[in-house]
């Protein structure tokens, strides 16, 4: 078989252009479009590897002829550039034309591509067909070698952009192109080809690619597309220039550098030459800007240089990685010397922070420039701090990993001293987003915004309201469903809004109101939603501290005297008819005014509000917010009355809407209403499901017991539910809530329990309930008029019962005759002998061994650990005193009965332990001093508690701690109440100048402040027309002189009859004992105004004599030079005139007596303390400032002195009760019932109203005196354990007396001539003060 041959691989054939026709001049243009088609056809179809471009010169030679390339026919043209662009393509990669021949070709084709605009274009398909050439062929890059490239290049780059601006796209998202892949959505479009922005943008990037130095031109143009609003209007353009700089995002860094570089730093530099120029030419008056808000000069800077940061931020968010070696000039920047610069620096680097992750990320990949920004937090220009501050919500929100950095900045920008920056700051707050704050801001940021609730700035304190309301509104779904992490995150938010409570002023309270309303606890928006209203409140209160639970609960208003001001007002303006007033007129517009006033509260714009709405005198709407202001409305009654209200109102004036829904918030029953109080029972009968049901349950009787102490009246139409509440199988915790109500109900309204069952229900809780049952059920039989037998009856059985009663079942027993003693007198009159036998008997009973406590120190005892027959002492005491005060309407009775009461009282006040041990005896100590202070309420026992007054006054002085401080609390809310009215009572005050705990000495200095600042009379009428209304108004100087000026011969005359007072006059520290308490009158009530009177009356105190005997004269007249020396230092240090009073003053005849002239001339002319005892006692000058002394566990007792007796015996030393003690504020009470039905823990405002307890900073105690035996008064010793029963140890925060209060009415002035003195409430010696 022959051998196969080896096969031979041949070169394939070249081809040959066929094309022979001429495309010289002179054929017709329908001619020459049809050659250059017909060469274009067979141009297409040649390949490159496989032509004879011999073939092609001659006709390569006629297509670049000059008539061609300006040929007007645009379809010649149009085939012309194919034709060259082929031409290019098979000649690759050397073009058979000349440099000056390929420049014309290229400016050919540039302007071929104007054509390139929608698919309807005649010939579209053409002008594709070169650019798709150009793109993939790369015969652009031509373009490179030439020495005209840059120009060439240049107008290529703007054409580009031309033409792609004038293609038609549908609408897209820059969000979306932004976010996704998606690189162009118009390619998808019909009405464009599909590849014409790609092949632009191929060919844009091969050239920039290929060229070996880009012009600024094309540089230029290209940023140029990054400009804002060529963003937003070329937005084809825009996504353009983003796919040619990522293509050649590497060789662009270098170019965006060099523009940016010689935009910013030729700018910032340029500025500073400028500076040092006009600092050379003017001295420093710098360059021209518009002076800002605290001295910062706010920059014009150039518009060049602003665009350009626009430039880099659009950048940023399109192609970051071009902006390479761009932020460390702008990190650089934000070290400018003018503020105008590091602004814009840090407006910038914020925004480009706060970019999506992935569109930047400048924080993590240029960490320095994070840290400059930062930075600038601290900055000394408050406008480039606010545009840090402004820029953080974007960057936590995107960028939720830098919340460490972001909170450490936040936190400072926050108490910055500038408030537009914590305006700003608070505001960052409230753009973010619930998921962020609830996930990437920690809750110590949040208590920080809570911070400025209370800042000096409204904006910025509703600002931080309306933030956390929002949040909490928003998590409460959360915190309904016990998420643990709302709860903690969120739960505190109330909590801030009741700690802001405590600022007293008009706007803070207003602003909180409305923010609860809104957040906390809005209004249900249908029926079947009341019952969630209520439990929203319940959860809310749940959440709360104590004292914050009493804040949210005053915010109810319950609390408030009714009728107050604001229905003071509508009846005002009834009474005024629109000024059309028939007579009384001018007595009626000073009620206006004073009415108007009280309730804007110094308010210029309320003001203006209330006498706009007074004049406009609508009718119907007095009778719709009398309507609103009724306890009997129902929540949706209530919310429908204020649609109408507010209606009407805008009919009025638009202005005064917001106006009358604050006094709407603040006196209509908005948070605890009618419609609430079936659910609150229901939550007391059965607790809700869950491990918070108990606390629900407690929450929701804690509510209903405010209730009924302070607006009893909601309960009138619940009374059937009550009384069920009663039945046989009800927890003991809601009978206890149901009978409190019904007897406080019954005390307001006696006809409103006219139901048999219920009486029997009540007799049989007073004969076996609890203590505190007994007392409420024996009450509501007491005033049940309807069936007065009912009363006797239980009488009958309760004194029968007294006799063989075991110790724990006579406690109940006794509180129920103590009611009965006190709203039945007839009926307890006639078993009273019997009674008061019982009575007497158990308080003679010898002492137990429950009452002795293994602690002899111990000088007090809590009441969860006092014996049985110590509470039966104290109850018998009551009892007795309320028998006094049953016949309080009876003289000849009272008289009768009050006798072998107060005899038994006055030894009581005295008693120690010879009898008694020792809590025992201050148990007493304090029941019979309270006993005194209740029977002082009545003019009928005053006479007789006058006799002894010193000795009660001593009570403030009491050797325990717990009985003084108790005594004065109590004597404090009496006396502010208006229960206690004579002025002599506000001297008992002073009396504890030398008490060794601050807390009692500041309760007491905080009462006389806010009496002499307020000093109003709680309620009086003012009859015009038949009304009646409630006023309250600013201290006159008449009042004041009564109550706190006059008395002062009165605290005198104490003095002198103090047992630690010797009256030598050369006992140095006899006299610095009693300058002591001189000094605290002095420095609390004197002033310029009023020296002149008080010394007058201190002077005159050497012409008169003691009432009861001549061993107290020479003390009084050596305390009344004594007196006379500390007013006239206090007048020296302060530069106070003294003038003689024009008027002669009369003393109180009671304690007082005349002398004869020559007596009185006689006393009056002998000086009693000689000018070094006074210098030695109280030296001239400005006092010395306490030494701060940390107070000891215990004080040495100074010895007594044998000659004068000791009533308050040794000083022993006791711990403070950990159960807090009555405070003297401690709410409004019935001015009808003197004695407390509970023991309340809020405090009082100057006109009665309650208010939650202020923590004081502690003063530092006084030194130790070297005498002062039983003022002394016992400092708490150190706790000692007991094995029972246990010592009470109280904090001393839970007995602090007087704070500064919620919701404190402004008071109102009132001209003389128009001053109402109420002296009834005074005793006829008293009466004689007035001059």
């Amino acid at each position: 078989m022959p051998p196969k041959s080896k096969r031979v691989r041949q070169e394939p054939e070249k081809a040959t252009l066929q094309f022979k026709q001429s495309l010289g001049k002179g054929l017709a243009s329908s001619e020459i479009l049809k050659r250059l088609k017909a060469l274009h056809l067979e141009l297409a179809d040649l390949d490159q590897e496989l032509i004879d471009t011999t073939s092609l010169d001659t006709v390569a030679k006629e297509l670049i002829a000059p008539f061609l390339l300006l040929h007007k026919e645009k379809g010649v043209k149009a085939y012309l550039a194919c034709c060259l662009v082929d031409v290019l393509r098979l000649y690759a990669p050397e073009a058979p034309y000349t440099g000056a021949e390929l420049k014309d070709l290229f400016q050919f084709i540039i302007r071929q591509l104007k054509h390139l605009t929608t698919a309807s274009e005649p010939h579209f398909s053409e002008y594709f067909y070169v650019v798709e050439s150009l793109s993939n062929v790369k015969s652009i890059v031509i373009i490179c070698d030439l020495e005209s490239g840059d120009e060439l290049m240049a107008d290529l780059f703007k054409q580009c952009f031309d033409v792609i601006t004038r293609v038609l796209f549908p609408p897209f998202s820059l969000d979306a192109f932004h976010s996704d892949l998606l690189i162009f959505p118009s390619l998808h479009s019909p009405q464009s080809p599909k590849n014409v922005q790609i092949s632009i943008a191929d060919i844009l990037s091969q050239l920039v690619e290929e060229v070996s130095q880009l012009s600024s031109e094309v540089v230029d143009c290209l940023l140029a597309q990054f400009l804002p609003k060529n963003v937003k209007t070329n937005q084809s353009a825009y996504l353009l220039a983003v796919e040619v700089c990522k293509a050649s995002a590497d060789k662009l860094q270098r170019y965006v550098c060099q523009y940016f570089a010689e935009t910013i730093t030729s700018t910032i530099n340029g500025a500073k030459e400028s500076e040092d120029e006009d600092t050379d030419t003017d001295g420093g008056g710098g360059a021209g800007g518009k002076r800002g808000k605290g001295g910062n000069t706010v920059e014009q800077l150039p518009t060049g240089f602003v665009m350009a940061h626009s430039l880099i931020k659009q950048i940023n968010r399109s192609v970051p990685t071009l902006l390479l070696n761009v932020i460390p000039q702008l990190e650089e920047e934000l070290g400018a010397d003018k503020p105008a610069y590091r602004k814009l620096a840090a407006e910038t680097l914020g925004a480009m922070s706060g970019e999506k992750a992935g569109q930047g990320d400048l924080a993590l990949k240029y960490p320095t420039a994070w840290r400059g920004f930062l930075g600038r937090s601290k900055d000394k220009v408050s406008s480039v701090r606010m545009a840090v501050v402004e820029s953080l919500p974007k960057i936590w929100t995107e960028h939720p990993e830098l919340a460490s950095d972001i909170e450490a900045v936040m936190t400072t920008l926050l108490l910055d001293t500038d408030d537009k920056v914590r305006i700003a700051a608070c505001t960052a707050f409230e753009v973010l987003d619930f998921e962020t704050t609830s996930t990437h801001v920690s809750k110590t940021m949040l208590v920080s915004l809570g911070s400025r609730c209370l800042d000096t700035k409204p904006a910025i304190r509703n600002v931080a309201f309306n933030t956390l309301g929002h949040l909490y509104h928003l998590a409460f779904p959360e915190i309904e469903s016990r998420d643990e992490h709302a709860t903690e995150h969120y739960g505190w938010i109330p909590g801030q809004f009741m700690d802001a409570l405590r600022n007293p002023q008009p706007a803070i309270q207003n602003l909180i109101n409305t923010k609860v309303l809104e957040f906390i606890v809005p209004f249900p928006k249908k029926d079947e939603e009341e019952a969630q209203w209520v439990d929203r409140l319940l959860l809310v209160m749940q959440h709360l501290e104590p004292e914050q639970r009493e804040a949210l609960l005053h915010l109810t208003h319950l609390q408030d005297p009714k009728p107050g001001p604001f229905e003071s007002f509508i009846s005002a303006c009834e009474a005024n008819n629109g000024g059309v007033i028939d007579k009384d007129e001018d007595a009626t517009k000073a009620l206006l005014k004073h009415c108007t006033k009280a309730v804007a509260s110094d308010q210029q714009k309320a003001g203006e509000d209330l006498i706009k709405f007074a004049k406009a005198n609508e009718k119907q709407l007095y009778k719709l917010l009398r309507a609103m202001l009724d306890p009997q409305l129902d929540l949706k009654t209530q919310l429908k009355s204020w649609k109408d209200c507010t209606r009407r109102l805008e009919q009025i004036s638009s202005t005064i809407v917001e106006t009358f829904n604050h006094c709407l918030r603040r006196n209509a029953y908005l948070i605890n209403n009618r419609s609430s109080i079936s659910t609150l029972l229901a939550r007391v009968k059965s607790p809700p499901s869950g491990p918070d049901g108990a606390a629900i349950s407690a929450v929701a009787a804690m509510i209903l017991s405010f209730v009924s102490k302070r607006r009893p009246a909601l309960y009138k139409t619940h009374v059937a539910e009550l009384t069920k509440s009663l039945g046989d199988g009800s927890p003991e915790q809601l009978v206890s809530v149901a009978l409190h109500a019904l007897s406080r109900l019954a005390k307001t309204d006696r006809s409103a329990l006219p139901d048999k069952k219920l009486s029997e229900r009540a007799k049989h809780f007073a004969r076996s309930g609890t203590p505190l049952q007994a007392k409420q059920a024996a009450t509501i039989v007491a005033l049940d008029t309807a069936r007065p037998g009912s009363a006797d009856d239980l009488v009958e059985y309760l004194a029968d019962a007294l006799a063989d009663a075991s110790e724990d079942e006579l406690i109940p027993k006794l509180s129920a005759l103590n009611r009965l003693a006190r709203y039945a007198p007839s009926s307890f009159e006639n078993k009273s002998e019997q009674i008061t036998t019982s009575a007497l008997e158990i308080l003679t009973r010898g002492t137990v061994p429950g009452e002795v406590l293994d602690d002899d120190e111990a000088l007090w005892v809590s009441e969860e650990d006092m014996d049985d027959v110590t509470k039966a002492r104290i109850l018998a005491v009551k009892i007795l005193t309320s028998r006094c005060l049953g016949y309080d309407d009876d003289d000849e009775s009272a008289a009768k009965a009050s006798v072998p009461v107060f005899q038994l009282l006055w030894p009581l006040l005295q008693a120690r332990d010879d009898r008694h041990s020792p809590p025992v005896a201050s148990h007493l100590r304090l029941v019979s001093a309270l006993s005194i202070l209740k029977l002082a309420s009545s003019d009928k026992f005053m006479r007789e508690i006058m006799k002894k007054f010193d000795v009660l006054a001593r009570v403030a002085q009491d050797t325990c701690y717990e009985v003084r401080s108790a005594f004065v609390n109590k004597l404090g809310t009496l006396m502010r109440n208006r229960i206690v009215k004579s002025p002599r009572f506000n001297m008992v005050f002073f009396m504890v100048a030398h008490d060794p705990e601050l807390d009692v000495i500041q309760a007491a200095e905080s009462f006389i402040k806010s009496r002499m600042a307020g000093c109003t009379i709680r309620r009086f009428s003012i009859i015009i027309s038949k009304l009646n209304a409630v006023l309250t108004y600013e201290p006159t100087p008449v009042r004041r002189q009564t109550e706190w000026e006059h008395p002062f011969v009165r605290l005198i005359h104490l003095l002198a009859h103090h047992p630690d007072f010797s009256g030598d006059e050369d006992d140095e520290d006899d006299l610095k004992l009693m300058a002591k308490y001189i000094q605290m009158y002095v420095s609390l009530v004197v002033n310029k105004e009023n020296i002149p009177f008080i010394y007058h009356i201190t002077v005159k105190l050497k012409q008169i004599q003691d009432s009861e005997s001549r061993d107290f004269d020479k003390k009084l007249y050596i305390l009344s030079e004594l007196s006379q020396h500390l007013l006239n230092r206090a007048a020296a240090n302060n530069q106070w005139p003294i003038p003689t009073h024009p008027k002669d003053v009369p003393m109180p005849a009671d304690i007082f007596r005349g002398l004869t002239t020559a007596k009185a001339t006689e006393v009056v002319k002998k000086n009693y303390l000689s000018a070094e005892i006074l210098s030695k006692v109280a030296p001239m000058g400005k006092p010395s400032k306490p030494k701060v002394l940390k107070p000891k566990a215990e004080v040495t007792t100074p010895k007594k002195r044998k000659s004068s007796p000791k009533p308050n015996g040794k000083a022993k030393r006791t711990s403070k009760p950990k159960k807090k003690e009555r405070k003297w504020n401690s709410g409004s009470e019935d001015e009808s019932d003197p004695e407390s039905e509970e023991e309340d823990e809020l405090d009082t405002d100057e006109d009665g109203n309650d208010r939650p307890a202020k923590k004081f900073k502690a003063r530092p105690p006084p030194p130790p005196e070297s005498k002062r035996a039983s003022l002394a008064r016992g400092k708490k010793s150190p706790e000692k354990k007991s094995p029972a029963p246990k010592v009470d140890k109280v904090s001393k925060k839970a007995s602090r007396g007087v704070v500064k209060g919620l919701n404190a009415p402004r008071a109102m002035k009132i001209n003389k001539d128009q001053e109402l003195s109420d002296l009834s409430d005074l005793s006829d010696d008293d009466a004689k003060m007035k001059d």
